[in-house]
């Protein structure tokens, strides 16, 4: 197992109740544990990670590999770029879409006039049970009159 998917020192025993190998728990700061999976588990999650023949991890070569930074900073030089990369703006969602959007994201797309919300699993309506993207009021088996004006 070569650096693909799980390096041979994290993997901490091999028996008939399966393989326990060392991790890092990202939901908890990157603490380390122990997971033991059936031996096919294992197997399924190993080979998620294979990739297929004559394909490449483009990550580790040219300019992306991760000791390349220096190459970089120069790339940029030459370009006329400058050393750093610019700092990408924070937008919100809805900022973003306003931005390239004719219409107002936040407009019920059926009465244009509501506000926006996504309703969850409706059962049996006129939207077949599934997510319903409109208003309150335009909701499926909803029949309050929307207000004039």
């Amino acid at each position: 197992m070569h650096a693909i998917a799980i390096s041979n020192h994290r993997i901490l025993h091999v028996g008939p109740e399966g393989v326990t190998f060392r991790y890092r728990d990202n939901r908890e700061n990157g603490a380390e544990k122990e997971m033991t999976l059936p031996g096919v588990a294992f197997i399924r999650r190993f080979l998620l990670h294979v990739l297929p023949h004559r394909f490449v991890r483009i990550r580790h070569y040219g300019l992306h590999h991760g000791l390349a930074k220096a190459d970089r900073r120069q790339a940029r030089a030459l370009l006329g770029l400058g050393g750093e990369l610019p700092v990408a703006a924070k937008l919100h969602l809805l900022d973003w879409l306003k931005s390239f959007l004719e219409e107002d994201p936040n407009l019920c797309p059926h009465c244009v006039r509501g506000r926006c919300a996504w309703c969850g699993n409706l059962g049996r309506s006129s939207a077949g049970g599934q997510w319903w993207r409109g208003c309150w009021a335009c909701r499926p088996g909803h029949n309050r009159r929307l207000p004039d004006g």
